[in-house]
């Protein structure tokens, strides 16, 4: 039986905004596997062009070289090539919505968490949810392949919120496991 301490009862409504969706799409995209390569290549070009500059123009005999060329591998590698990844994402995703969605009007939806989750006609239960992903912005519910939805952060107040929000939502996953897992043994 469930625990009625477990029980989350919230409902939200919100309209989404043009940042919370284009920072979705942003992550999606940045999934994708040709992104995903893409990504690989910004990340190493500078790096193996470097290197090869290094070697070809015999300044490989020396330490300065050597410290230089290291220094900018690892400047671009850990910073540059992500602010210049987030920039391409940006871009990639803004084509997106100035072709498709310049004069989308986002309508309020309703989020209940209670028993069960029940968002834009749908009811999904705690253990349907596969995945939780926090970003900048908002929370990606992944419910199935190729599924999610959205949820703003500001609808869920201040981050020790939305922490105690998504301990609720795992403690709930795992109270449906469990119940599933008692119900098969039987």
């Amino acid at each position: 039986m469930r625990n009625k301490s477990d029980c989350m009862d919230k409902s939200i409504t919100f309209t989404l905004q043009d940042v919370e969706l284009a920072e979705a799409y942003q992550f999606l995209a940045s999934l994708l596997p040709r992104n995903k390569t893409r990504y690989l290549a910004i990340k190493l070009s500078i790096p193996i062009l470097a290197l090869f500059t290094l070697i070809y123009f015999h300044g490989a005999s020396t330490l300065l070289g050597w410290i230089l060329t290291l220094g900018l591998s690892v400047l671009w590698i850990l910073k540059i090539s992500r602010w210049l990844w987030t920039i391409y994402l940006h871009n990639q995703v803004s084509g997106l919505f100035k072709e498709t969605l310049a004069n989308a009007r986002y309508i309020p939806v309703t989020a209940v968490f209670s028993d069960d989750i029940q968002i834009a006609g749908q009811t999904l239960t705690y253990s349907d949810i596969q995945r939780i992903v926090p970003l900048a912005h908002t929370l990606l519910f992944f419910h199935a392949p190729h599924q999610m939805f959205i949820l703003p952060l500001r609808v869920l107040g201040e981050a020790q919120e939305v922490e105690a929000f998504c301990r609720g939502i795992l403690k709930r996953q795992a109270s449906e496991a469990a119940e599933k897992e008692t119900k098969e043994e039987c």
